[in-house]
């Protein structure tokens, strides 16, 4: 997941691409993920395709560098984590 390529990213982004193609998208489309998905939605969060995501216990090395310039980010976790 750290170097923000490989099958899953490929995924997701055929995925997004996918919803820019429905008659129902706004052109806008965000990001969310819970866990292992939260280190997901703050990787993409970077990478200037997408306009919000959503993290909930996301996680991952180099925050400050990765989302330098990312879209609007709102992140959940517990009052007891750390």
């Amino acid at each position: 997941m750290a170097s923000g390529t490989g099958r899953s990213f490929d995924d997701l982004d055929a995925a997004r691409r996918w919803l820019l193609t429905s008659d129902d998208c706004t052109g806008r489309v965000g990001v969310i993920g819970f866990c292992m998905g939260g280190g997901y939605a703050l990787m993409l969060a970077g990478s200037g395709d997408y306009q919000a995501s959503s993290v909930n216990y996301g996680m991952i090395d180099d925050a400050e560098n990765v989302l330098r310039h990312s879209c609007p980010v709102v992140a959940s976790f517990g009052a007891e984590d750390r």
